[in-house]
């Protein structure tokens, strides 16, 4: 009898699995404050003279990382929720879960600064090239930052909800 097994017939969750999830969740935690770190740093170099499309195509996939790693731990936290009873384990996760929180927190926080640089930097620079250039290419980056802008908005919203259900 394996150990889903055992859960579908209502048997109690093994500790090893209860370790597992709540060890699953300090992971996620710990990657989301080291990748928001990196975030904050590239958003601090964002309109500056290392601002460059590669530099924004790191900055939007690591945003992308960071939002699949807020969606996948959030879930990992509801999982070791459900099945840590035990006073110990409850206030490891109560802990882990502040950790959570504040981490989310902060990219709340570098998002809406990245939202704004990119508003003041991108588009503007964007359209000096536009005149200098008259390029077919420099238009498509326009409009690549102005999907860029809505994609931060709709994430910031995204995180928004997930902050709501904690």
């Amino acid at each position: 009898m394996s150990s889903f097994d055992g859960l579908a017939k209502g048997h109690a969750i093994p500790s090893r699995i209860k370790q597992d999830l709540t060890q699953a969740f300090a992971s996620g935690v710990t990657k989301i404050i080291e990748s928001v770190s990196t975030f904050q740093l590239l958003v601090n170099t964002h309109g500056t003279l290392t601002d460059t499309p590669h530099h924004r195509a790191k900055l939007r996939s690591t945003r992308l990382f960071i939002a699949r790693l807020v969606k996948d731990t959030s879930a990992k936290l509801k999982q070791a929720c459900d099945t840590t009873y035990q006073e110990a384990g409850a206030i490891k996760i109560a802990l882990l879960a502040k950790e959570f929180v504040s981490a989310l927190q902060e990219f709340q926080k570098a998002e809406r600064v990245a939202a704004e640089r990119e508003e003041q930097y991108a588009p503007f620079a964007a359209k000096q090239d536009v005149l200098l250039l008259d390029n077919a290419t420099v238009l498509n980056e326009v409009e690549e930052t102005e999907q860029c802008i809505q994609e931060i908005q709709n994430q910031i919203v995204h995180v928004h909800e997930i902050m709501k259900d904690l």
